[in-house]
């Protein structure tokens, strides 16, 4: 699904593995998130699940092209499930999502290996970043993950991203979606 909307089964793998918080802000970060297409998923499928609870989406990519566009993505009916048409508006180019989707997700020009403080997260959401980096930038990224992961929150990789020993991550049986527990 890189560049596009998550669809079936994907969805359904991710949301059957959404952490519970008792916060009353529920906090998910998506380094990489490129066009974001998989930042408006994360967003739609916890806007379904936590309808009452404030979500904040700290989106970054250090390709700046694309993170500056993300913010307004326009998009054909065809590319979302169904089910998330009422939480979209039709715009003179095509559909975008409605603004309280949108006001859910912060995307900033950053780099995953020089960010700047931020809150405890529920959720880091990074598939396929890992694999573009040289071992001991994975190496670093890992532990700036484990640094600002809750206990109990999930880290979604690519298809073909690892964590190494699992002292830190426990993998979860989530479908199609590569997803780590963090211990």
């Amino acid at each position: 699904y890189t560049g596009a909307f998550w669809k079936d089964t994907y969805g359904e793998g991710f949301a059957a593995h959404i952490p519970d918080s008792d916060s009353t802000v529920y906090n998910v970060w998506n380094p990489g998130c490129g066009n974001g297409h998989e930042s408006y998923s994360v967003a739609v499928i916890l806007k379904k699940r936590y309808s009452n609870r404030q979500i904040k989406i700290w989106a970054g990519d250090k390709d700046l092209l694309q993170i500056s566009t993300a913010p307004n993505l326009v998009f054909h009916p065809d590319e979302i499930p169904p089910e998330w048409e009422d939480l979209t508006v039709q715009g003179k180019n095509g559909l975008t999502f409605r603004s309280d989707i949108k006001e859910m997700i912060l995307f900033e020009f950053s780099d995953v290996l020089s960010v700047s403080s931020m809150p405890k997260m529920d959720i880091i959401v990074a598939r396929d970043l890992l694999s573009f980096q040289n071992k001991e930038d994975q190496e670093r990224i890992l532990e700036r993950f484990d640094e600002v992961l809750k206990p109990g929150g999930v880290l979604v990789l690519g298809d073909n991203e690892d964590v190494g020993d699992g002292r830190v991550w426990e993998s979860l049986e989530a479908g199609p979606v590569n997803m780590f527990n963090h211990r």
